[in-house]
């Protein structure tokens, strides 16, 4: 109970008040495992003793450095506990948070947050993303929404119409629309809504969804509106999103052919890209059987590596050939760039 305390008062370290830890950990857990008076007593001891700290407007706060939170969190483990510190606005955090549990109700569900966005705002996004007109840049006028509904339409490129939850939640940290791609575990998700929508109201807050049927975009139309797009900051997010997916897919899933499908699509947009980024994209390449592709993101990546770490990259591009005299002819070009 002790470290379950500590935890919840150590969420959003500096961004969230005594009022606000209660509010989020009601929200998410409920209060099965704790009580207001009792966190409250116990978050006075540890203010006391200074362990934790108020800060300006009574945000409370950590009272350690780095090396104190790795301790704590190692100490919590041996006590078969877990205490995790963040820095994330209550708001945030409860985006990150509030439906983890639905997660991992319903397997194969997609979340995603849209902050502030209204469901006449994702619709209108929608439109434009299937609007063959060149009129209006949609990436330039609403970026962070387009840029998530981009994903959850080409994460789903396959499927003719898409089921999706329209869940609109207002907090007390402001309102969010969080769309939910649900394939199983109907029955859960009901009791789940309940029990979140009960505890909102009782914070002011208020739950509500419906489900609908949206249309999939083609994947040459979502590609041309990134590509023609004038917002070059979402189009090298739109890659950043593509890479992250590619290791979720060849890392989690297992699923060698969307994670290449994903890394073409992260060089296609993806313009600074990182020497690690090009390595790590040229593994999916050459996982995949594409050696030749995997071969050049390797010298990309060695060309801008830093020098003290270039000696290990060549045997990287050595395995994109496949005999040993190959081997060798593919390793002498390189040996021009490498630290003596």
């Amino acid at each position: 109970m002790t470290w379950l305390r500590l935890e919840i008062l150590v969420f959003c370290c500096g961004q969230a008040t005594f009022e606000d830890m209660c509010n989020l950990e009601f929200l998410i857990r409920g209060t099965e495992k704790w009580s207001r008076n009792k966190l409250e007593e116990y978050c006075e001891k540890l203010i006391s003793s200074g362990v934790l700290k108020l800060g300006t407007e009574q945000k409370i706060d950590f009272n350690g450095d780095e090396f104190d939170k790795i301790y704590t969190k190692y100490l919590s483990l041996q006590k078969r506990e877990r205490v995790y510190f963040t820095d994330l606005p209550p708001g945030f955090f409860f985006r990150l948070n509030a439906f983890r549990r639905l997660q991992e109700l319903g397997e194969g569900s997609f979340f995603r947050g849209l902050e502030e966005a209204s469901s006449e705002e994702v619709d209108s996004v929608l439109e434009e993303l299937e609007d063959d007109s060149q009129d209006k840049d949609v990436f330039a006028e609403q970026g962070r929404l387009a840029r998530h509904l981009y994903m959850l339409l080409v994460k789903h490129i396959r499927e003719n119409i898409l089921s999706v939850t329209f869940v609109n939640i207002t907090h007390p940290w402001g309102s969010d629309v969080v769309l939910l791609q649900q394939n199983r575990g109907e029955d859960k998700t009901a009791a789940f809504f309940d029990a979140l929508r009960s505890r909102l109201t009782k914070l002011g807050g208020s739950l509500d969804f419906e489900v609908r049927s949206l249309k999939t975009i083609s994947l040459e139309k979502l590609i041309q509106k990134v590509e023609t797009t004038k917002n070059e900051r979402i189009r090298n997010d739109i890659g950043s999103d593509h890479k992250l997916e590619m290791i979720t897919q060849y890392i989690e899933k297992s699923n060698l052919e969307e994670a290449y499908f994903h890394a073409k699509l992260a060089l296609k947009f993806g313009q600074k890209f990182d020497a690690v980024d090009r390595n790590n994209i040229g593994y999916v390449a050459f996982a995949d059987g594409h050696y030749e592709e995997a071969k050049n993101l390797f010298v990309s990546s060695i060309n801008n590596w830093p020098r003290e770490e270039k000696a290990l990259l060549p045997y990287k591009m050595a395995r994109t050939h496949p005999s040993k005299t190959a081997t060798r002819n593919a390793c002498s070009p390189l040996r021009s760039k490498m630290v003596r």
